[in-house]
Formats: C-alpha cells, sequence, structure tokens
C-alpha cells in the first residue's frame, strides 16, 4: 500500500542497516496504524484450525503430539512434512507445558492457535482495540511495549515475533528485555523482510516489503546479526522465503508510477490476484528462496555466548542517504 508523505531512507556506511531517518515520533506513527490495519482485523474460531496438511507439519516436522490428520509410515510422513513445511511459516516448535509469548500479537490470531495446540500464550499488542479484542477471546494480551509489563527472567521458551522487528523504534533496547525473560535454553523465533533478496535489488524503492514509514528499520542476515550480537543474542538459523505476492506487488508499484500507463498494463484486476501470472511466478521464487534470496526471513535466535559487539548506533542518525525521497 502507498502511504502519502515523504519519507527519507538513509544507509549506515559502517555495516549496511537501511532506516528512516528522521525516524517518526511515536504520535506520527500511529497515523499508519489505524483500526483496519490487517494485522488487526477480528478472527473467527475456525478459521485457526489446522487443516489436515498443517497438521502432518506440525506432528512429523514441529514434534507436536498427533491428534488426528493424516497418519502413515514414519519416515515417509517425515519426508512428506520436510516438504511442506515451506508452506506453512511462522509455526514454532512443540515444547511440553511450554510457555510463549506473541510480541506484536495483534488481534490474537495466531496465539488463539497456538493455545489450542497446547502453549501456555501470552501476548503484547501496542493497539488498544486489537489487544482488546484478543483479550475478548480469552487470550491473554497486554496492551503497550514489553518492557513495561515487567515478566519475570527467564520466563519464556519461546518469544515470537512476526513482521514485528521491523516495526520497533529501538531494536537493541527491546532484544535486550527479550534476552532477559527468555529461558536459557529458550528461542526467539522472527520473520522479517531481507534486503538482501532478489526483489530487493530489482526494485529498490518500489520493493513491496520496505513498506515505509510503517518498516522503521530494513535488515540484512548481517545488519541483524551485529543487532543480536550487541544484545547479546546469537542468530542459530536462517532461511528465506516468499511467495509470490512480493514480486507482483513490486511489479503493480513500478508499473503504476506517473506517467507509465498502468491501467492499460494492469487491467482492472490487481496484477498480484492475475491466476496465470502467480502460477509462472511460483516456481521461479521456490528457486530464489532455496538459494537464500527470498524476501523473507525465518530466524532463529538463541542466547549463545556472543561477544559484545560495537557497532554505530544508526538508528540515532549515522549514515548516507541512498536514494531519493519516496513519495
Amino acid at each position: 500500500m502507498k502511504i502519502p508523505g515523504t519519507f527519507i531512507v538513509v544507509q549506515c556506511p559502517r555495516c549496511g542497516l537501511i532506516f528512516i531517518n528522521p525516524q517518526p515520533d511515536a504520535r506520527e506513527i500511529a497515523r499508519y496504524y489505524p483500526d483496519d490495519y490487517f494485522h488487526y482485523h477480528r478472527f473467527t474460531v475456525d478459521a485457526q484450525r489446522s487443516n489436515a496438511w498443517e497438521r502432518l507439519v506440525l506432528t512429523y516436522h514441529y514434534g507436536y503430539p498427533q491428534d488426528g490428520g493424516i497418519r502413515g509410515v514414519d519416515f515417509l510422513m517425515r519426508g512428506i512434512a520436510s516438504f511442506l513445511k515451506y508452506h506453512y511459516h511462522g509455526l514454532v516448535p512443540y515444547v511440553p507445558d511450554g510457555k510463549l509469548l506473541d510480541l506484536g500479537c495483534g488481534s490474537g490470531e495466531m496465539l488463539y492457535k497456538l493455545k489450542a495446540l497446547g502453549w501456555d500464550t501470552y501476548g503484547v499488542e501496542i493497539s488498544q482495540s486489537a489487544s482488546q479484542y484478543a483479550q475478548e477471546m480469552g487470550l491473554k494480551v497486554y496492551t503497550g511495549r514489553v518492557e513495561e509489563v515487567k515478566f519475570p527472567d527467564g520466563f519464556f521458551d519461546v518469544i515470537r515475533l512476526y513482521a514485528v522487528f521491523e516495526h520497533l523504534p529501538n531494536p537493541v533496547e527491546t532484544l535486550s528485555e527479550l534476552k532477559r525473560i527468555l529461558k536459557s535454553s529458550g528461542r526467539i523465533l522472527m520473520v522479517l523482510q531481507n534486503i538482501d533478496s532478489l526483489n530487493y535489488r530489482l526494485f529498490r524503492d518500489k520493493w513491496f516489503h520496505l513498506d515505509v514509514p510503517r518498516h522503521l528499520f530494513s535488515f540484512s542476515p548481517k545488519t541483524l546479526s551485529l543487532i543480536c550480537s550487541k544484545a547479546g543474542l546469537t542468530i542459530e538459523k536462517i532461511t528465506t522465503f516468499s511467495g509470490v505476492i512480493g514480486l507482483l506487488m513490486s511489479l503493480h508499484y513500478l508499473i503504476d508510477e506517473p506517467g507509465i500507463h498502468g491501467g492499460f498494463v494492469l487491467g482492472r484486476k490487481p496484477i498480484a490476484r492475475k491466476r496465470w501470472l502467480r502460477r509462472m511466478v511460483g516456481p521461479l521464487m521456490f528457486f530464489v528462496d532455496r538459494a537464500g534470496y527470498g524476501d523473507l526471513m525465518e530466524v532463529e535466535i538463541g542466547k549463545g555466548n556472543s561477544e559484545e559487539c560495537t557497532i554505530p548506533n544508526v538508528w540515532q542518525g549515522n549514515g548516507g542517504r541512498i536514494s531519493r525521497s519516496w513519495r
């Protein structure tokens, strides 16, 4: 979605982190998160039930107890689950009696599903309307910032941030708090955008996942690793994935510029909804993902034994401009 306004995006010449400068204050940024923001939509209970294939992945790849679904020879089911896992992102490996925090949980859609799968779930959400709906659905969700909640030390087995980390104004401060409340054997699981992706290199300021100004920061594996290290955390695994939306919506932004006959090229139907294009692009993005150049990173982070890494406080404004202002 294109947002009115001019936003200056810069890049640190030392570490390569890309960020908005100046960063919008809390009151200004709130304008870009209306109550109908997609992450805040109200969900139905039936929509949160896993289908048979997802249940197979949960059981044979992520270790959840068998609960109906598709059954078969174990080694065959594990092979199928290993392939299908690429179609189900944001799932969490099973921990018996585990405590899980979903940071930026929105209306609690995924939190509700994880609770049904046996997790002791907690959520933190900045939107009052979204967190209130989650509470009405019987979820333990706090309104505000995670630093304000004051969870006990070493409380969580898993902390989940799905399309959240790039929205945070103080990433190192937040990671330091997450480290404090994470168990020694716990994991932080993130999904966030990847500026080392093929689509970012092709489309630059038209890249769909840039999402300025909501995405205050844009990360690569290198810059994410540096920031985690500064907070005393270690990245243990990174995989990338895309789907077809990133490419098709970036293409939409590119050819819908003033002076280009976007209506003629696109027609009345949005380009990302054209089935023949989706079917053509899907196999291409599968190989892009396997090569490590997908739009999004799925990241597993542990406490590890990271040495403190000194990097510039780039989020305070150091860096050089890399492109024109984006309108």
